[in-house]
C-alpha cells in the first residue's frame, strides 16, 4: 500500500483547490492552513471529495469541532449522496461513530468515547468487505459488508443545522495506484 493522496492544507487562505470538490453545496474554505467549514449546511451531508487513479484501502483525517457541529468525518468508497462509509465525530451526542449509508438507509456499525474540540485523527479502512475504522489508532468498529465493494470517491464531509465550525488537517488516502500522473501537496510524486 502507498499513499496515494495527501493534503495538510498548508497553502494561502481561501479556495481549497488541490483537485476537491464540493458536493451538495456548503461553505467550505481554507483558513490558517485547515480545511474549515462554517455556516449552516442542508439536511444532508455536504460532501467534498477527490477522485484519484487508484484503489483506496485508507482514508485518514484530523478531524475537529468547535460549535455547532451536528456531525463532521472522513468517508471512502463513495457512491452517490445514498451509498458511504463513513467514520465521523458525532458532536450533537458527543462520541465518535463508524457509518455505513447504504440505499439511503444510515447504520451504526461501532462507537467510541467523547467528542472534543481538539483534533481526533480519523480513519476509514475498506479492504474487499471488511470494513474497520479508527479514532486515534483505537478500533472503533468492524464489519464484513459486501454492499459497497466498487471504488468510489473518498473526502470528507459535515452536517450542521446550526451555524458553526468544523476543521480538518493532514488528509491522507492510502491504497494501490491504478493509473499514472497523480501527486500530493507535499511534492513526492507518485
Amino acid at each position: 500500500m502507498a499513499v496515494l493522496f495527501t493534503d495538510n492544507f498548508n497553502r494561502p487562505d481561501g479556495v481549497i483547490d488541490n483537485g476537491w470538490v464540493e458536493v451538495n453545496g456548503g461553505t467550505h474554505s481554507l483558513a490558517g492552513s485547515q480545511l474549515n467549514y462554517s455556516g449552516r449546511g442542508a439536511a444532508n451531508p455536504v460532501f467534498l471529495r477527490n477522485s484519484i487513479g487508484g484503489t483506496i484501502s485508507d482514508v485518514i483525517a484530523d478531524t475537529k469541532q468547535i460549535t455547532g457541529a451536528v456531525w463532521g468525518g472522513v468517508f471512502g468508497r463513495y457512491q452517490n449522496a445514498s451509498n458511504w462509509y463513513g467514520v465521523v465525530g458525532r458532536f450533537d451526542v458527543g462520541y465518535w461513530a463508524l457509518w455505513k449509508y447504504v440505499g439511503a438507509v444510515l447504520t451504526e456499525l461501532g462507537t467510541y468515547g467523547v467528542v472534543g474540540t481538539t483534533f481526533g485523527t480519523l480513519k476509514l479502512s475498506t479492504n474487499g468487505s471488511a470494513i474497520q475504522g479508527f479514532v486515534n489508532g483505537t478500533l472503533i468498529g468492524s464489519v464484513n459488508d459486501a454492499n459497497l465493494t466498487t471504488e468510489g470517491t473518498f473526502g470528507v464531509f459535515s452536517h450542521q443545522n446550526v451555524d458553526g465550525f468544523i476543521f480538518w488537517d493532514n488528509f491522507e488516502a492510502d491504497g494501490t495506484l491504478t493509473a499514472v500522473g497523480y501527486r500530493s501537496l507535499t511534492g513526492v510524486g507518485i
